[in-house]
């Protein structure tokens, strides 16, 4: 994984006594439904198994964000993939956590120290948490985009080069 729960505490509270294990559900998720396709799986793979010692500088700045220039002479300042990747975590965990399956089916834990949060202050914190991520991942992309030359492989929705399958016609 290219994140930690350590990681996400640094941009949102996550209490110290919540199972990591409950954590990195959605950090997985997030890596294979949001990271891979934006950055491509060998990329992926390469931030995900090579150690930092042998990145290269633009793999650490799309990591850690930075500020860049783009071929116009512009600045672009951007938080970086991680930054992206703890929101959007966030905003996946936030919106399942309060609910425990249980032999007897889903509950919600409530304790006399506490008021629960209402469906809707739930939804706007994951909602808020999601559109940060999503606007920081855009960033690094294009900052990667910028860094790696592309070919002319097809674009994801985010504009950044996907490994899609080519399909030939074959017959009538």
């Amino acid at each position: 994984m290219i994140i930690t729960v350590q990681d996400i505490r640094q941009y949102r509270e996550i209490a110290a006594n919540t199972q990591q294990n409950r954590v990195e559900v959605f950090i997985k998720e997030c890596e294979q439904l949001d990271i891979m396709p934006a950055i491509g799986a060998d990329e992926y793979e390469r931030l995900n198994t090579v150690p930092a010692t042998e990145l290269t500088e633009q793999e650490i700045m799309l990591l850690a964000g930075g500020t860049w220039e783009d071929a116009d002479g512009r600045k672009h300042v951007f938080k970086g993939l991680k930054a992206a990747e703890c929101y959007l975590t966030f905003a996946r965990f936030i919106r399942v956590h309060p609910a425990q399956v249980t032999p007897f089916g889903v509950v919600v834990k409530e304790s006399d120290d506490s008021q629960p949060a209402t469906p809707q202050m739930i939804a706007s914190v994951a909602r808020d948490a999601e559109q940060i991520g999503k606007q920081y991942l855009a960033d690094a992309v294009a900052y990667w985009r910028a860094q790696v030359p592309q070919d002319n492989c097809r674009k994801n929705k985010l504009g950044g080069a996907a490994s899609l399958p080519r399909f030939k016609p074959i017959g009538d």
